[in-house]
């Protein structure tokens, strides 16, 4: 069974937690708060909501779920990628985050981020329809860290951030697609809240995938410029109308793209007349993205034969689908609401975008707590490995040392049969020879014993002269015939008032210090900020000192040969 879930979705106007299992959703609750200058605030914006979320939290006993963001973001930044299918996969992601960080104005590979295969070209696909097409997207390690912190303040397990364009392009897409599967061909406007995605598909082949900045809210915003009423009697002048941000939006629903003879709002004294000015400008800003983003994807002589289909906020205006096919000049799939309440993200926003991806969609992650979470996984495996490596000592000293005494008894062995010789010049030779034998055994055992260096001292050693503040991720040793070798590799963090560079430079100077320690040399260091704070990645090589055997070895005979002596009289 799937498990129990939250997704909250979080824009300038809306707030919205539902509870899913699945694609199944169990209990939703949603509230509109107009929060201004949203994106200059961001993300300190999500402050103002933070006593609101943990009240639906409580509400809906949904405490301890692991919880999604879907979210509009000041730097959040998606988009679809296409590239040749000759190139492959890897090399289509590789050129979509090189695309996406020019689009987005910072480092993707230093930030969050993420890269799906939205679709690929099928064996046998026509050589102009060879395109792989990549969602990307990304955003600032600060925001989605701001997010993580506020998910775990109202007392949920954050699970993933995705900004709300990702969302719909990736169910724009699988929408049109699926929509096609039979053979049609469909543009698809998922007209947002805010952004907007338009896909067209042919026979399950996505043909171009686009976004724009703009959605149903901006319809909503238009109606709250002043309009001009009925004049109650012949001869008055007509009054004007400003309505509230709510009214406006409760008004778009209600009434959508009316009729030029309608009236509107009989209390109010709204016609047709009195709104059409208003919509215009924007329609005609909707109309235009979709005939050029057409004009580039589909070819002229097929356009006819595409049908417009409208999905998520804008389906619930009514006349829209209508409209805009008669502006576009494409038939319409008119079978939209007749008019009614405001939908709900769960129903037809960025929730139902994040239910429609399908399954394995994730979100951005900051990479601080990958890291960290990277961290304990080498720190766990470096201790299995420092277990490892003192085990593997111990065995080749027991071996080392047993074949230590089996030489030693054969020198001995030597020795003893070479005393039994009476003739000094017999003794002289043998003696040579004996000796050589012993020269040869203690050669034997200093191959076995060798220069290296005792690693799992040095790695407990490293471990004594290592602060909290210094994380390694790396510890690599290496015993060459010039002398043993270690390269760490970690991030020093900030401590109190000291800077990451000062507790890097601390650190450096405690294992200068090292009487193991020959040299330091800095490979190199690069300043990262997370969470606010400036962090050091680095990485330095220590060349350690060469140590003799210890002094209770046997020392080397000398194979020289010694003059006989005349025996005494």
């Amino acid at each position: 069974m799937a498990r129990k879930r939250a997704i909250i979705e979080v824009s300038p106007a809306r707030i919205e937690l539902a509870i899913v299992r699945g694609s199944d959703v169990l209990q939703a609750v949603s509230d509109h708060h107009d929060t201004a200058d949203w994106n200059a605030n961001w993300p300190a914006a999500l402050a103002q909501l933070s006593a609101k979320l943990r009240q639906w939290v409580a509400e809906t006993a949904s405490a301890g779920l692991p919880a999604s963001v879907v979210y509009t973001g000041a730097e959040a930044r998606a988009g679809v990628f296409a590239c040749p299918a000759g190139a492959g996969r890897q090399a289509a992601e590789r050129a979509a985050q090189l695309a996406l960080t020019d689009a987005a104005g910072f480092s993707v590979e230093a930030n969050p981020h993420a890269f799906s295969c939205l679709q690929a070209p099928q064996r046998g696909a026509a050589a102009d329809a060879a395109q792989i097409h990549t969602l990307g997207f990304t955003d600032r390690e600060s925001s989605v860290a701001s997010i993580f912190q506020w998910l775990s303040a109202a007392g949920l397990r954050p699970d993933g951030a995705i900004p709300v364009e990702a969302a719909l392009i990736r169910a724009a897409a699988r929408a049109a697609a699926e929509s096609t599967a039979d053979g049609g061909k469909t543009i698809l406007l998922m007209f947002g809240e805010q952004t907007s995605v338009l896909a067209a598909a042919d026979a399950g082949r996505l043909r171009f995938v686009r976004t724009a900045g703009f959605g149903a809210e901006l319809l909503a915003e238009a109606l709250t410029r002043p309009m001009q009423a009925r004049a109650p009697a012949p001869g008055a002048d007509p009054p004007s109308v400003t309505l509230a941000r709510a009214e406006a939006r409760e008004l778009l629903y209600r009434v959508g793209i009316p009729e030029r003879t309608a009236v509107v709002d009989e209390a109010r004294g709204l016609l047709a007349s009195s709104v059409l000015p208003l919509l215009q400008p924007v329609l005609q800003r909707l109309v235009l993205e979709i005939k050029q983003s057409v004009r580039f994807g589909v070819a002229e002589d097929e356009r006819a034969a595409y049908r417009l289909r409208i999905a998520g906020y804008g389906a619930a205006i009514p006349r829209l689908a209508t409209v805009l096919g008669e502006l576009c000049g494409f038939s319409a799939d008119t079978a939209t609401a007749a008019g009614g309440p405001q939908p709900t993200s769960a129903a037809s926003g960025g929730v139902a975008a994040v239910l429609g991806a399908g399954e394995g969609f994730a979100g951005l992650r900051p990479r601080s707590m990958d890291s960290a979470a990277e961290s304990r996984k080498i720190q766990a495996a470096l201790w299995s490995g420092v277990a490892a490596a003192m085990a593997l000592t111990a065995g080749h000293a027991l071996i080392t040392r047993s074949s230590l005494g089996t030489e030693q008894q054969t020198a001995a062995q030597i020795v003893a049969r070479a005393g039994k010789e009476d003739p000094a010049a017999k003794l002289n030779a043998q003696l040579i020879a004996e000796r050589a034998g012993v020269t040869a055994a203690l050669t034997r055992i200093d191959q076995k014993l060798g220069q290296s260096a005792d690693f799992a001292a040095l790695l407990r050693l490293f471990s004594e002269q290592t602060p909290e503040e210094i994380i390694l991720s790396e510890v690599v040793l290496v015993d060459q015939t010039s002398g043993a070798e270690a390269t760490l590799r970690g991030q020093a963090r900030p401590s109190g008032s000291a800077p990451a560079a000062a507790v890097l430079r601390s650190y450096l100077d405690r294992l200068s210090g090292m009487p193991i320690v020959a040299s330091v040399q800095m490979g190199g260091a690069q300043r990262v900020v997370i969470n606010g704070a400036e962090f050091q990645d680095f990485q330095v090589s220590l060349r350690l000192v060469e140590l003799p055997r210890s002094q209770g070895d046997a020392a080397p005979v000398s194979t020289q040969a010694v003059a006989p002596t005349e025996p005494a009289r």
